[in-house]
């Protein structure tokens, strides 16, 4: 899982106070009827609806980045440097490798 879905998942986790399982008076007496289900969401439900609504995002994502290689192979090749050589340029690449 990403770093960022991680961190995510965690806030939610402090969002429904999973930390506070010790009180049981009002509403955490209700969040602790629900912890399990609501574990049971974030840790299996949550990350693929995630993955999915961010999908169709990716396909501008991979364009914008091959027109940028494009854009930096075109300006490294006037100046007669190797993009090979380029630290922008392996960044780009493995941006979209991904």
């Amino acid at each position: 899982m990403s770093t960022q879905l991680e961190k995510f998942i965690k806030v939610l986790e402090e969002m429904f106070q999973f930390d506070q399982a010790d009180l049981d008076f009002g509403i955490y007496r209700i969040m602790n009827q629900k912890r399990e289900e609501i574990k049971r969401f974030l840790e299996n439900e949550l990350v693929p609806q995630v993955k999915k609504a961010f999908e169709k995002y990716r396909n501008a994502d991979i364009e914008t980045i091959k027109q940028e290689i494009v854009k930096l192979e075109n300006q490294l090749a006037e100046m007669g440097v190797a993009k090979e050589s380029s630290e922008k340029y392996r960044a780009l690449q493995e941006q979209l490798n991904k």
